[in-house]
């Protein structure tokens, strides 16, 4: 198999160098906080310094909704929402990162991911719609196909609002032309088709960082755009996602309510 053109990155703490096929980094992708709370725990700051701010981007630690953190008044959509909005607050807060798109990082680890599986697609509906809403941004999901499955009830779950697909480990490629030889093989996840591959990560035998590949180019532009699988959808899943959209935008509308009642009472 032809192995097609690649760039290259890293993420988290994770600076180069690493086997890249002779090839310098591309991009770096940082945390900048999780849930409702910035932090620069997880974000490199060499590696940011090394690259244009356009190819430096950010992701944010999305919190299920079994997590501590939500209010107890809080449904899931708003809660997820609520989330989005701090994550986009510090971006626009960041200069360094200059990439406009943003990673919810979806996984076990951030807590709060429940059996519920509709309480957790209404978080992720919730996120993903307040990141669609946000001028300067374009929503991205960083998890695995595995995590998607358990939480969301099927890969084939579309949430409703496109976004910029970074799948998570799947297996061990030694270096990122092995990776790009076994790009299609990496699956479709919510109806998105992946646009990065986190290809090699710390569980994998020998590895101290996590490796990040891509075949488009788009991250020089300062923006990855989601690349939807086009296939049918049948008039009973639409009816689900329209309901499922009402459900979030009557979330979003106790969000501006709440919002407009602050800034009322700071006036006041």
């Amino acid at each position: 198999m032809r192995t097609p053109p690649y760039y290259v990155g890293t993420d988290t703490n994770n600076a180069m160098p690493f086997p890249t096929g002779g090839a310098a980094e591309h991009f770096y992708i940082g945390r900048l906080g999780g849930e409702l709370t910035a932090s620069s725990v997880g974000f490199d700051a060499e590696a940011a310094r090394a690259l244009p701010a356009a190819q430096v981007y950010g992701y944010w630690d999305l919190g299920g909704p079994s997590h501590p953190g939500r209010p107890a008044n809080q449904t899931a959509g708003a809660w997820g929402a609520a989330q989005a909005a701090a994550a986009v607050e510090v971006l626009h807060e960041t200069p360094s990162v200059g990439g406009k798109t943003l990673f919810l990082d979806t996984e076990a680890g951030n807590g709060g991911w429940a059996t519920d599986i509709g309480l957790n697609r209404l978080v992720m509906a919730g996120a993903l719609h307040q990141l669609d809403q946000a001028v300067g941004v374009v929503p991205g999901v960083y998890i695995s196909p595995r995590f998607w499955s358990q939480s969301f009830g099927t890969t084939g779950w579309i949430p409703g609002i496109a976004f910029v697909l970074y799948v998570a480990g799947t297996s061990c490629p030694s270096d990122a032309a092995r990776a790009m030889a076994g790009w299609e093989t990496l699956p479709a996840i919510g109806g998105m088709r992946p646009m990065i591959w986190q290809f090699h990560v710390a569980e994998c035998v020998g590895a101290a960082q996590d490796w990040d590949v891509t075949p488009y180019n788009g991250f020089i532009r300062g923006a990855w755009q989601p690349t939807p699988v086009m296939v049918p959808v049948s008039q009973a899943d639409m009816v689900r996602l329209r309901a499922q959209i009402s459900v979030v935008a009557a979330d979003l509308q106790e969000v501006a309510k709440t919002l407009a009642a602050i800034e009322q009472d700071a006036k006041n």
